[in-house]
């Protein structure tokens, strides 16, 4: 039965990752540059509430979740909610000083803000359940009613972006009731008294979330801006065009992330453990294990996702370069990411947060300096962030003597 857990769970999340890239390649395909870039805009600033969701919401949920007595979903659902909404409403008021949207963009963004992390959220719950199975059908359903829901707009002569985001938000908002209930039968908990005791104790417990959350919850938002930010940042200043390719790449090579993130969630236990009992040596000859299986899979990877690239795309190849640099980019922080993973080994986070400001703010600096010498700016300035922040971890391995000999 673990074994079919762990196939589910490896169904459910590449399904939720094709969700997105998916999504990404038809309005690129689809709809005008300037409309797809309308569509990727409205769906980067609602990523935010994602990140921040899963850094003070799902990551604390699933440690006090190993304990049963401390598994309260009830208040994790209200605590998603209310984050998710709360986060939804100040990135829609940038929005709307920074874009000069409209209101309707705002509701959009304010949905997409709240259905997206609350998905993401319920259907992990399940995986404290072993009910992952259930997690990858309604995953793999979702897809299926997105991409048909699409693909009937398309038919039917849709051209603005508008549609395709209401969509994306009812298919979400559904998939997550029909979760929540699945959630709610399954769960052999008093209902009743875990309400009563959410009413006590939600504050005292916001506080713990947060506390254990917080240095992940800053790192991510470095990330975000490292990754996702720039296309806020540049939206108006590239061409429509530029972006939405940019986007399109960075979505497909972020297939390349999903391989290195599986082996994040079996290694770190292990990375810990030997922190813990001093063996320095399994944590080095681990990271050539990790660097050469790595670069074995990824690169293979990368060839064949821009086989489909180029197949989905007519053999365009005027955007190979900045699919060239992405794919680099995935392949290099995925290789170099071991550093990260022996400094949160470690219980370094506040290392790794100063690792990703320090590349945040170096790239953004270089951006306003290249911005309009630079071809294909948004794909260079990921791939410098990935490899200063790649520096910056081993800097701190270096220095803090992670890797020396207790």
């Amino acid at each position: 039965m673990r074994k079919l857990g762990f196939i589910y769970k490896y169904i459910d999340q590449f399904f939720f990752s094709l969700l997105n890239v998916g999504t990404i390649a038809f309005v690129s395909k689809y709809l005008s540059s300037e409309l797809a870039a309308k569509y990727i805009l409205i769906n980067t600033y609602a990523s935010f509430s994602l990140i921040v969701v899963v850094a003070l919401v799902i990551t604390p949920f699933w440690v006090h979740s190993a304990n049963r007595q401390t598994d309260n979903f009830l208040f994790g659902v209200k605590f998603a909610i209310n984050l998710s909404l709360f986060t939804g409403v100040i990135i829609s008021v940038l929005y709307i000083f920074k874009q000069n949207g409209s209101y309707r963009d705002v509701i959009q963004i304010i949905l997409v803000s709240i259905s997206y992390p609350m998905y993401d959220f319920l259907r992990r719950t399940l995986y404290v359940e072993n009910k992952e199975v259930i997690s990858a059908i309604t995953t793999v359903i979702l897809s299926i009613f997105i991409a048909l829901g699409y693909l009937l707009l398309y038919i039917n002569g849709t051209t603005s972006y508008q549609p395709y985001v209401y969509l994306l938000a009812l298919g979400l908002s559904l998939a997550s009731l029909a979760l929540f209930v699945c959630n709610f039968i399954i769960r052999k908990t008093d209902k009743e008294k875990e309400m009563e005791q959410e009413k006590e104790q939600y504050y005292h417990k916001v506080k713990e979330y947060f506390v254990y959350g917080r240095w992940s919850a800053i790192s991510m938002i470095c990330f975000w801006l490292s990754t996702q930010g720039l296309f806020v940042f540049l939206y108006g200043k590239i061409s429509d065009d530029e972006l939405v390719v940019s986007r399109l790449c960075l979505s497909l090579t972020g297939i390349i992330s999903i391989y290195f993130a599986s082996i994040e969630n079996k290694l770190m236990p292990q990375l810990r453990r030997a922190y813990i009992a001093d063996d320095i040596n399994y944590i080095k000859t681990q990271w050539l294990k990790y660097w050469r299986n790595g670069l074995s899979i990824s690169i293979p990877l990368s060839i064949l996702i821009y086989g489909i690239y180029i197949f989905y795309y007519g053999e365009n190849f005027k955007y190979s370069i900045t699919f060239a640099l992405l794919a680099l980019y995935q392949i290099l922080t995925g290789v170099f990411k071991y550093y990260a993973y022996v400094l949160k080994s470690a219980q370094r986070h506040k290392e790794t947060f100063y690792s990703n400001l320090f590349g945040v703010v170096l790239t953004y600096l270089l951006a306003c300096a290249f911005l309009f010498t630079a071809q294909n700016i948004i794909a260079l300035m990921i791939l410098v962030n990935g490899i200063l922040c790649s520096i910056a971890y081993y800097f701190f391995l270096r220095k803090d003597g992670v890797l020396n000999e207790k």
